[in-house]
Order: structure tokens, then sequence, then C-alpha cells
């Protein structure tokens, strides 16, 4: 049976989207929603309200500066159908990795314009980081989908 994954840059407020029947509803649609530019704070998809029998994966950035506005982030809303996993180990600010019963990796990935400034949230340019996390998959011969808001 195929893997419904769908992704979606929401540009901020995935709490009060999350209260709309209709977003919901979309959400339900899916075995797998990625979100980028959530703008989340640690640990606020825990006030999210999530479909029945889902599970939420949340990755805010995390500022170097206290009481910064909050960007970026990325986050899944997965069906507990699937059993997927967040690989944190390996995720990265603004990537995630989801691993789907060991039978393929989902990256969710928010890489900035070239133009903007990474320096605030992290110490490694976010599409060096993919790359290399790619290359690195590559070697499993597991399959990888790479999904997000690329910025190509």
């Amino acid at each position: 049976m195929p893997v419904v994954i769908k992704s979606l840059n929401i540009n901020g407020d995935l709490v009060s989207k999350m209260l709309c029947p209709e977003f919901q509803s979309e959400v339900s649609e899916a075995d797998i929603t990625l979100f980028q530019e959530t703008h989340l704070l640690p640990d606020q998809h825990e006030t999210l309200c999530i479909p029945r029998n889902y599970d939420v994966f949340s990755l805010p950035r995390k500022y170097k500066k206290l009481f910064k506005k909050p960007f970026g982030g990325v986050a899944a809303v997965v069906s507990h159908s699937l059993k997927a996993v967040w690989c944190k180990e390996i995720s990265s600010p603004d990537i995630m990795v989801l691993s789907l019963n060991n039978s393929a990796y989902v990256i969710n990935a928010y890489i900035l314009p070239e133009y903007k400034d990474w320096s605030s949230f992290t110490d490694h340019d976010p599409f060096e980081r993919l790359e290399q996390l790619v290359a690195t998959l590559s070697s499993s011969g597991v399959p990888i989908y790479v999904l997000g808001d690329l910025n190509a």
C-alpha cells in the first residue's frame, strides 16, 4: 500500500492552523504531513491539536540569543500505522530525519535562501549538512525521500 506524504511550508503559526478543522482534515488525508517554517518554540508541539492516531515530531530552532522571535523549524505529523522513528542523532536544525520501519528514510528540510544568515541558530551550513546527510544515508541502500522547502 502506498504511503501518502504531504509537504507544506506554512510560514508560522502551526498551533493556530492545527485548530482549524479543514486544516486537520488535510493533515489526516496523508500518512505523513511535513511542515517547514513552523516557528514553534521548544516543546510547543505538545500543545498541538493533532488528528487521532497520529504522532507529532518537532524540531524547532534553538537560538544562541535569548528572547529571539522563533523562525524556521520543521515538524512532522505521522500516522501510527507507519511506526516511524525520529532519528534525532542525525537530524540537525531545520533538517528532520524519519525512519519508516527501516524500509525508507524521509528527510524534512527547510533550507534558507542563499542570502540569509543561518549562524544565529547553527554552526554548520544547513545545505552542506543536507548534502552530507544524503551521502551518508545513501550508503545504507535504503530509499531516501527528501522533501521540504529547499529554496533551490
